[in-house]
């Protein structure tokens, strides 16, 4: 069996290097092209995150009394016109899938998004009710991303250590209007 072949000027060259290095080096560059993949997705969706924080800010900088429960007699604000307006806000500017905006009750699963009571700053002279115009209002987002390769596993390695889900969380304060 040859396992040499001659150029035409006499040079000798192997006919399966090639091979052996394309099958060795392909694995890995499949894996890092996936890598780059979920890491964008989780970047993207990171963005849409901060997006859509600033937008709840900035709409509880308008509306202060979002930080009490007593005001709309539950205690997340189920119910009342201005915390469902609040979530509205926040939900129409998280993207599901990237370049889709969030349609109304798109997101079902309650886990995935958590969108938490506008957190009042400390008070201080400028500040002694916390609800003075001007004094520090903050909202904290967080989301459950999940990527393709969420639910991919290697028999015997498992998921390498990765997380099957990727928690983004992202908090924004701007002063009382």
């Amino acid at each position: 069996m040859k396992l040499y072949r001659r150029f035409a000027h006499g040079n000798l060259y192997s006919t399966g290097q090639s091979m052996v290095e394309m099958a060795v080096a392909f694995p890995f560059l499949i894996m890092l092209v996936l890598a780059l993949i979920e890491m964008g997705i989780i970047f993207g969706s990171y963005i849409s995150l901060v997006n859509a924080t600033r937008e709840g800010a900035i709409f509880a900088s308008m509306h202060p009394e979002l930080t009490n429960s007593a005001n709309d007699g539950n205690a997340y604000g189920n119910g009342s016109t201005v915390w469902n307006e609040y979530v509205k806000r926040v939900n129409d500017e998280i993207l599901v899938v990237i370049g889709e905006p969030l349609r109304e009750g798109q997101i079902i699963d309650q886990h995935t998004l958590t969108i938490n009571r506008p957190a009042l700053g400390p008070t201080t002279t400028a500040c002694p009710t916390r609800l003075e115009i001007g004094c520090p209002i903050t909202v904290t987002v967080y989301y459950s991303v999940e990527t393709f390769s969420s639910r991919m596993s290697l028999p015997g390695f498992g998921r390498f250590g990765l997380p099957n889900t990727y928690r983004v969380s992202y908090s924004f304060g701007v002063p009382i209007r």
